[in-house]
């Protein structure tokens, strides 16, 4: 499992650059404000997954909610966003995200937060 670095986009600007993937499962820090862009430079599709760890949870009003673990199937030569993730829903105890994809062969990503 590779634990990808965040980038920042700031008033500033920044260059920036894509990372290719390495493995199928991945993780990044989140503090609430990430977002994932990916592209897609292989000749198939694939499908990116983020692991929810909180499921379920109890409304006054509502009653029990449950959320999904977000996916995206991004076609070939695509690029895709996905994001934010509130850190009750996705982070386990350290802070972290873990998400897969079917396929990593011509994955760039990126993981981006705003300063």
């Amino acid at each position: 499992m590779a634990l990808l670095s965040n980038k920042s986009i700031s008033e500033t600007g920044e260059i920036q650059t894509l990372d290719a993937l390495t493995e199928v499962s991945n993780t990044f820090e989140n503090g609430g404000n990430e977002f994932i862009f990916v592209e897609n430079t292989s000749e198939s599709s694939i499908t990116l997954t983020v692991t929810t760890l909180t499921t379920t949870v109890e409304n006054p009003l509502f009653g029990a909610l449950t959320k999904t673990n977000p996916s995206i199937t991004i076609a070939a030569g695509a690029k895709a966003t996905l994001g934010t993730f509130p850190v009750a829903a996705y982070n386990d105890e350290n802070g972290i995200i873990t998400f897969v994809v079917s396929a990593y062969a011509g994955v760039n990503l990126g993981i981006f937060y705003i300063e």
